[in-house]
């Protein structure tokens, strides 16, 4: 296996890493369930949302921040504007960060 980390630089085999994992977060689901009734859950987002991994990915961040500071509130923004985002531009950028993972393999070796 080889050694990712190096005294705090970061190889391009550990940001090709990063880039792969943060596009298969930011992945739109390919395939959601529609419902013919409106949840009375008090959900604020649909389980069946097609972005609801982006979502849920800032969701576990926002505890890690004081609940009332600026980070906190970025974070609630962030979710809010992923869920009008239209999933061929998410799915684009999931894409293209995909291909730049790729790119920044090759150039490891």
């Amino acid at each position: 296996m080889v050694l990712l980390i190096l005294k705090g630089k970061m190889s391009s085999e550990l940001f090709s890493l990063l880039l792969e994992d943060a596009s298969t977060l930011l992945k739109p689901l390919r395939v959601v369930e529609v419902a013919s009734e409106v949840s009375d859950k008090g959900e604020l987002v649909s389980q069946s949302h097609p972005h609801l991994m982006p979502i849920l990915v800032l969701s576990d961040i926002l505890p890690l921040f004081p609940a009332k500071g600026h980070t906190a509130h970025k974070l609630l923004f962030y979710a809010a504007h992923l869920v009008s985002t239209p999933t061929v531009i998410l799915d684009t950028l999931a894409g293209e960060m995909m291909a730049r993972a790729g790119r920044y393999r090759s150039q490891q070796g």
